[in-house]
């Protein structure tokens, strides 16, 4: 039972890693954010913090909202809101990756960051340990509302792609990219690692435990 929670964390922090790793080769495309950080740039712009650490309190104050709202945090909820910034902060400050100096290569990183952020989304629904700060306001706001979560969603990333672009965090053809593809690519991962998961036999990890 333990070991298998230990490697479910283990599969979300690995999850988070790559989410990460997928939101900086978006910004170091230069050709558009992800809706959120279209708002967090936008932040970034009048403080000193860091982007990873505005990511963070943005999080915090989201995940304490939510639970106003009568959604609680769970243990994946708190490594979203914590791991995500930490590690975008790593990858920023070690210059890793390099940005391009072509425009394909802005085009590829652009395509691999949502592919990434695709697949580490498939990843944390998978890993089962709780949705993170944004997706547990998306379904508190749902339950208050009763309007259908797609809806909600779009709402939300509309509000803080305005928002950000207010405070010039520099939306582009990637956040519209972004917007568009994400859900398409978020589905067909989710589908490739189920199978894969049923093809090495890990299955068992993943199996709902109570502790």
């Amino acid at each position: 039972m333990y070991k298998n929670y230990f490697f479910r964390l283990l599969f979300l922090i690995f999850g988070l890693f790559i989410y990460a790793f997928g939101l900086v080769l978006m910004l170091k495309s230069a050709l558009g954010p992800s809706p959120w950080d279209v708002f967090h740039l936008g932040l970034a712009n009048y403080t000193s913090l860091s982007l990873g650490q505005i990511n963070q309190l943005m999080g915090l104050i989201i995940i304490f909202f939510s639970w106003f709202l009568g959604v609680k945090p769970g243990v994946g909820t708190l490594c979203n809101m914590f791991f995500i910034g930490f590690f975008m902060d790593l990858f920023l400050h070690s210059g890793f990756p390099p940005e391009p100096g072509s425009f394909a290569g802005r085009i590829i990183f652009l395509i691999s960051g949502t592919v990434i952020i695709g697949l580490a989304t498939a990843i944390c629904i998978v890993a089962n340990l709780g949705t993170g700060p944004r997706d547990s306001l998306m379904l508190a706001l749902h339950q208050k509302t009763g309007l259908r979560l797609g809806l909600i969603r779009s709402l939300l990333e509309l509000a803080v792609v305005i928002s950000g672009t207010l405070l010039k965090g520099g939306p582009g053809f990637g956040t519209l990219f972004f917007t568009l593809a994400i859900g398409p690519f978020v589905e067909v991962m989710l589908a490739v690692l189920k199978r894969l998961i049923d093809l090495i036999w890990l299955t068992e990890f993943f199996e709902q435990e109570q502790l």
